[in-house]
């Protein structure tokens, strides 16, 4: 795959059925060629077409055996996320500083807003 190409498909976020996929074709695999003990061909069929989520196991080695890590995609990350501190206002503040007094003191944790 050139490099663009491999740009392009990290831009698209891809789905772990499909990077599956990509990952074995560009490597000359068969599904069976994919399979080993605990992670079938048939198994791999159903995760390629969305109908089976891999476990961690699986995943595991699958990634081995694809030569990759298995570092799982961050699917939920928003990037518009703020700071939790900037969601609180002074009555929030007031109730989180007085619910948790005893662990602010003990830590010595400055809550400020």
């Amino acid at each position: 795959m050139l490099r663009l190409e491999m740009i392009a498909a990290m831009a698209k976020r891809e789905s772990i059925a499909q990077r599956l996929r990509r990952l074995r074709i560009e490597r000359s695999m068969s599904q069976r060629d994919l399979s080993s003990p605990g992670v079938s061909y048939a198994y791999i069929s159903r995760i390629e077409a969305g109908s089976r989520t891999p476990s961690v196991k699986a995943l595991r080695v699958l990634a081995q055996k694809l030569g990759v890590t298995a570092t799982l995609p961050h699917r939920r990350v928003n990037p518009r996320a703020r700071h939790y501190r900037e969601y609180y206002t002074a009555r929030t503040r007031e109730i989180i500083a007085t619910k948790f007094k005893v662990d602010i003191d003990h830590f010595g944790y400055e809550f400020a807003g």
